[in-house]
């Protein structure tokens, strides 16, 4: 019965993070999109191990994928490539208390999530990546930087509530 508990709450919160994502980039726009579902599965996989984190990225991926233009499994890909870098992260260098290793750890895989999909993308349509990196790379990797803290703080929280 827990796991079936676990799974329904990274269900629950990777569709509120997606919301929030898709609120976010309606107000905001291009300038301030946050990846949130990268930072929720970074801490699910940090919580929780990596079969709940490879679940978590799926579901995102797939919702991503879902509501998005382009090549359908890019995001998949993406997220489950940078579930599997934080396993690696966190086993051989990543120390889990260390606040500025978290907005590292959550920096670097932003980038590494954004690169993925990219690189994804490319092979099947021609992308120019000098304008890639200005107008989508560079603001998403740094507004999901500025979110580190906050969301994993509130995660915390929620997770503690929850008992997870």
């Amino acid at each position: 019965m827990a796991v079936f508990r676990k799974v329904f709450i990274i269900v629950l919160l990777t569709f509120c993070f997606f919301t929030a994502e898709f609120i976010l980039f309606d107000v905001f726009g291009q300038w301030f999109d946050p990846n949130l579902l990268m930072l929720l599965i970074i801490f699910i996989n940090l919580k929780l191990g990596i079969r709940y984190g490879l679940f978590a990225a799926f579901l995102a991926g797939l919702l991503k994928d879902s509501f998005a233009i382009g090549i359908f499994g890019a995001n998949i890909l993406s997220f489950i490539f940078c579930a599997y870098a934080t396993v690696l992260v966190k086993r051989y260098f990543y120390e889990v208390e260390g606040s500025f290793l978290r907005i590292l750890l959550a920096f670097t895989m932003s980038l590494l999530c954004v690169l993925v999909n990219y690189l994804a993308t490319s092979i099947f349509f021609g992308i120019n990546f000098r304008e890639a990196i200005i107008f989508v790379m560079l603001p998403e990797v740094i507004a999901t930087t500025f979110l580190v803290a906050f969301v994993f703080d509130n995660l915390k929280k929620i997770s503690l509530k929850l008992a997870i």
